[in-house]
């Protein structure tokens, strides 16, 4: 080996300029000025969200002590020294040799070719007079061994020639500009060359971008669609902080290499956004509204609406009552998804010991028993779920007898002649005294499913209103909107028994009887359909089912209440978005089946909508008119439970799809058997099927 000696900086003296270098790209050329991403926030988040899933990657510790030490730490003329030695900073030629033979191969395969030929000669100008075949030998493992031995022994050869040595050691005191046209003089050196010789071994501020990195920025939507490696490194290096491309670029291209389904990526960083976003809405609730039941974000106060929903006319409206927690009922799932076990142990116990249902306060049966009844079951089976990690002891049922105790207050509602139940009862009383008997068909059970199963018509339709006490038809248009999305076992049967979008083309309600066109219609609560379409194995009616809604959220920014169809207009009166989840929850459920980024991309657009159009400093406030943005003072509690769905769509857990669906098929298979569905065996194999392999994990 030979010995290391120390060398006059008068020794490495400054080559004549080159006459025909072509100038590398400057960072002062910005090739998409008016691109405003990413910003700082965004480098930041992914920096720190990278550091926290990987850590820093091993292979790139080195070079990130040498930067602590500064650019002027020279070292002599170890550049003549191939054989090197480990306590010294890596030379600027050797650093240039090692990217070279990094080239087009593995990590693994380009280290064993660079220790191959140090090994093999002892100095650069061994390397310089050897036969090339010799030097190809010593290289081949790396791959491309004539072009590389071409382009190294042709870089060694024109350093001597200008130099007189072969040292590279003065790029260290030059400025990046002249760098990049110094290094660019050598035959073979491209800008990716540059740039990695500029970061790793002079310590410069500078972003390289390779394939790994040029993907994942694509996939952050960092540069535009139509940009190549060229123009995004350029664009990068512009709007990326000098004091974070080191770490930044270490940590993409290692995730990159690792990960090569760049969709990870963004996942994380959709994730961190999504739950920022939703402790956001939390956290106001919390500090202004709770214990009430709804938050109003533009004046941080509260309002107690449970008797509100679903009542239009606001009749019959409590005096005494005070709230029962909604929004954080509806919050419980999604606290314990995002992994906040703190915070929902908390609920838990604050709810246990506080929540009663002893209350005079006539409630809408189908409000109150998805979202109060179903909040409370939902929570029980994700604290009974062992990895949810509750202090042992601390859960005792407490949230199943609640539910069990609000479940018992609507049995009264199921008192009628046809047991179809009354769409309104008295928590504390039951059924009062002239209570309107028409009901909707989103409220039945399984005893009133079998009966209004056997209500259909002869075009295997169903109606949206009847009366409870004669079982006659009110209204008998029949669609997928608002009356029909209730249970998941209703909602495939209102799949499998009616063929509304086979008759024609569009969204539509039809008459039950004669099939004809009632209204051509388009409504947000309709989006729940794809997501239904595809528990079926509907793949392609749901991605174009999906695609009608989102054209219209992108018609508008989000998704009107209501749109009609065949004037292509907004409904005069429901204009409005109550911060609605069912297309992004059809969103999550098409990904899941087709794993199409296509949809990741739809998910980021609705989120990026919400937090442009209604977040304020309060919370998220609702769209009274979609077409001027103006905001309600009323942050809907179920924005806040089924945002669940969104961050799920997000985090792309194999936990909700075992927990959540399994529990969702379960209930289908048995509510189907139980009303006799022997005509569709096709749903229970399919059923079956799922269920079992769901079992057998």
């Amino acid at each position: 080996m030979t010995k290391l000696r120390k060398r006059k900086k008068s020794d490495c003296r400054l080559p004549s300029p080159c006459p025909s270098s072509k100038k590398a790209s400057s960072n002062d050329s910005e090739p998409f000025p008016d691109f405003p991403r990413p910003t700082l926030e965004e480098c930041r988040a992914v920096r720190d969200d990278l550091l926290a899933f990987h850590g820093f990657p091993k292979e790139f510790i080195m070079y990130r002590k040498q930067r602590s030490l500064g650019p002027d730490n020279n070292i002599g003329d170890e550049d003549n020294d191939i054989s090197g030695n480990e306590c010294c900073k890596e030379s600027v030629l050797d650093g240039l040799i090692s990217t070279i033979l990094s080239q087009n191969t593995t990590e693994t395969n380009s280290h064993k070719a660079f220790t191959s030929l140090k090994s093999s000669f002892p100095t650069w100008e061994s390397v310089l007079a050897a036969d090339a075949k010799l030097v190809e030998d010593t290289i081949r493992c790396g791959g491309l061994a004539p072009t590389k031995t071409s382009c190294i022994k042709g870089i060694l050869s024109s350093l001597f020639q200008k130099k007189g040595n072969l040292c590279l050691e003065y790029l260290r005191e030059l400025s990046i500009e002249d760098i990049k046209r110094e290094l660019s003089c050598f035959r073979g050196i491209g800008p990716k060359t540059v740039a990695c010789v500029l970061m790793f071994h002079l310590q410069r501020d500078d972003f390289p971008v390779d394939t790994h990195i040029f993907q994942i920025a694509k996939t952050l939507h960092w540069v535009p669609a139509a940009s190549d490696v060229k123009k995004t490194y350029l664009h990068l290096n512009q709007r990326i902080p000098d004091e974070l491309k080191f770490d930044l670029n270490c940590l993409i291209y290692a995730h990159g290499k690792s990960s090569p389904n760049f969709i990870q990526l963004a996942l994380l960083l959709c994730c961190k956004n999504i739950s920022a976003r939703f402790y956001h809405a939390y956290d106001n609730y919390m500090m202004h509204a709770f214990p009430h039941d709804e938050l109003k974000p533009l004046t941080k106060t509260y309002t107690d609406s449970l008797s509100e929903l679903g009542n239009l006319k606001l009749e019959h409206l409590p005096q005494q009552y005070n709230g029962s927690a909604l929004t954080l009922i509806e919050s419980l799932s999604s606290l314990s998804i995002l992994g906040n076990y703190t915070e929902f142990e908390k609920a838990v116990i604050w709810l246990s010991e506080n929540l009663s249902f002893d209350v005079d306060a006539r409630i809408n049966l189908f409000e109150c028993n998805i979202r109060v009844l179903g909040g409370l079951v939902s929570a029980h089976i994700l604290a009974t779920d062992s990895t949810n990690r509750l202090v042992q002891g601390i859960y005792k049922n407490q949230l199943l007898d609640l539910a069990e105790d609000l479940g018992r207050r609507f049995l009264p509602a199921f008192n009628t002649p046809t047991g179809l139940p009354y769409a309104w009862i008295n928590l504390k009383h039951g059924v009062i005294a002239d209570e309107t008997s028409e009901t909707s068909t989103s409220g039945c059970a399984l005893h009133a499913l079998r009966k209004l199963w056997s209500m259909r018509s002869s075009l295997n339709l169903l109606g949206t209103t009847l009366d409870v006490a004669t079982g006659e038809w009110i209204e008998y248009s029949s669609g997928i909107g608002a009356e029909m999305k209730s249970g998941r076992c209703f909602n495939l049967l209102t799949l499998l028994c009616r063929n509304i979008l086979d008759m024609v083309h569009g969204y539509h309600e039809a008459d039950m009887r004669t099939g004809i066109a009632t209204y051509w219609q388009l409504t947000s609560l309709q989006a729940f359909w794809p997501g239904l379409q595809v528990l079926v194995g509907d793949i392609e009616a749901a991605n174009s089912s999906h695609r009608e809604f989102f054209k219209v959220w992108k018609k508008y920014g989000v998704l009107p209440e209501r749109y009609l169809l065949d004037h292509q207009m907004l409904h005069p009166t429901e204009k409005y978005y109550p911060l609605r989840p069912e297309l992004a929850e059809s969103t999550f459920y098409l990904y899941q089946a087709t794993k199409d980024p296509w949809y990741m991309e739809v998910g980021e657009s609705i989120m990026n909508s919400l937090n442009a159009h209604t977040r304020v400093k309060g919370g998220f406030a609702s769209i009274r008119d979609v077409t001027t943005m103006q905001l309600e003072d009323h942050q809907h509690s179920f924005s806040l439970q089924k945002r669940a769905s969104i961050c799920i769509y997000s985090l792309m857990t194999r936990f909700f799809l075992i927990k959540i669906t399994y529990l969702q098929l379960r209930v289908i298979r048995c509510q189907l058997e139980a009303i006799g569905m022997r005509s569709f065996p096709r749903l229970l194999i399919y059923v079956m099927e799922v269920l079992s392999r769901m079992e057998s994990r």
